[in-house]
């Protein structure tokens, strides 16, 4: 579907409920089980919008935002950014 429709912007963001450090029972990113994970499916999605802009030479008028919850603790930030 992403290449028929080839977006020009693209936003997303992570249930910060497995993320932030408020949560004592976070699971984290990189774990198996919660949503952490899908900060790298959006990251996938993400690689190939912005191949598909390239693709049509519209590298410039793709725009993404990825927006998360302030309480990352450092080693998930440091994988985020």
């Amino acid at each position: 579907m992403l290449r028929n429709i080839a977006p020009d912007i693209l936003f997303g963001g992570s249930p910060c409920s497995d993320l932030s450090s408020v949560n004592p029972l976070r699971k984290g990113i990189e774990g198996k089980v919660g949503t952490g994970p899908l900060f790298f499916e959006f990251l996938r999605v993400l690689l190939f919008c912005k191949h598909a802009a390239q693709l049509s030479n519209r590298e410039n008028d793709f725009f993404w935002f990825y927006g998360n919850t302030r309480n990352l603790d450092n080693e998930t930030c440091s994988t985020i950014s």
